[in-house]
């Protein structure tokens, strides 16, 4: 198989799995990056993050970090907690409207990656998770 080939699928599908998760993401007046806080707040109750830490966890830069953790903010679905060793930073932890409408997000999201996966058997399944560990294992 040609190695240009290859390329374009991979950014074709990656592209569209993309987009398809954004426009789910906005019918619910979120953006990616705050789906993507409210998934690792839920996914990993027993942790406290500071708006740093998050930035750091999830690869957002600070700057956009602040502003994503302000419209959670503003619509309730996160609250922050102050850090009682530093007055400069506070927790941000997820409130029960953030925990419904994120458990609602996952739902939906995972049935949509069944759908797009069920074309694939379990070992053709189990053989695609075992590349795309490879690939990201990779050095950049």
């Amino acid at each position: 198989m040609a190695t240009d080939n290859l390329y374009a699928l991979w950014f074709q599908t990656s592209k569209q799995y993309l987009q398809s998760v954004t426009r789910r993401m906005e019918g619910y007046g979120l953006t990616l990056d705050s789906f993507r806080v409210l998934e690792l707040l839920q996914g990993t109750p027993e942790q406290t993050y500071t708006v740093q830490q998050l930035s750091t966890v999830l690869g957002i830069p600070s700057g956009s970090i602040t502003s994503v953790t302000n419209r959670l903010l503003k619509k309730e679905l996160v609250t922050k907690r102050p850090c009682p060793t530093d007055r400069r930073c506070s927790f941000v932890e997820m409130t029960k409207l953030g925990n419904r409408l994120i458990t609602s997000l996952l739902d939906e999201h995972f049935t949509y990656l069944e759908e797009n996966f069920s074309a694939l058997t379990d070992q053709e399944k189990e053989q695609l998770y075992q590349m795309l560990k490879k690939i990201n294992q990779s050095p950049s």
